[in-house]
């Protein structure tokens, strides 16, 4: 095949470059970095902004900002709780408390994420998005993890 650049390369599923890189390393214990380590934070970072994502912009506007602030810090939580906090010790657990405490809420983020818009156009759009990109990423989440766990 072709590459961009105009080289020529092998083109690689993920699961080939997985069964490549188990067959290459045989009973050897998997190093870090390695594809299947890279593909595995990749599918967990993945699969945790997809559950914000989703979470955050289920239901429509929220209430009130507060009512907003509290769904954005509860979805961080509940997908932290799905996708990373079985790979956590006290520490790490911790040291996501407090940059979930300092991350952005629902009006700030709104704001961040679409700073040209204004008001209500802003958060339909944002939300919009937000529903549109969760739709999107979830299959692509899947076909990483179902990748992963067939390697």
């Amino acid at each position: 095949a072709r590459g961009a650049g105009g080289g020529s390369h092998d083109a690689l599923s993920l699961s080939a470059l997985l069964s490549w890189e188990a067959a290459a390393l045989g009973d050897a214990d998997l190093p870090d970095p390695s594809a299947a380590m890279g593909l595995t934070w990749l599918a967990r970072s993945l699969r945790f902004l997809q559950l914000v994502l989703q979470d955050v912009s289920s239901g429509g506007p929220p209430a009130t900002s507060a009512a907003g602030a509290e769904r954005c810090k509860e979805a961080m939580w509940r997908a932290y709780e799905a996708v990373f906090a079985r790979y956590h010790g006290w520490l790490a657990r911790s040291m996501f408390m407090g940059s979930a405490k300092a991350a952005p809420g629902y009006e700030q983020l709104l704001r961040l994420l679409a700073p040209a818009a204004g008001g209500a156009v802003r958060e339909g759009l944002v939300l919009r998005e937000m529903e549109q990109f969760s739709a999107a990423a979830e299959p692509v989440a899947d076909a990483i993890e179902a990748a992963l766990a067939s390697a």
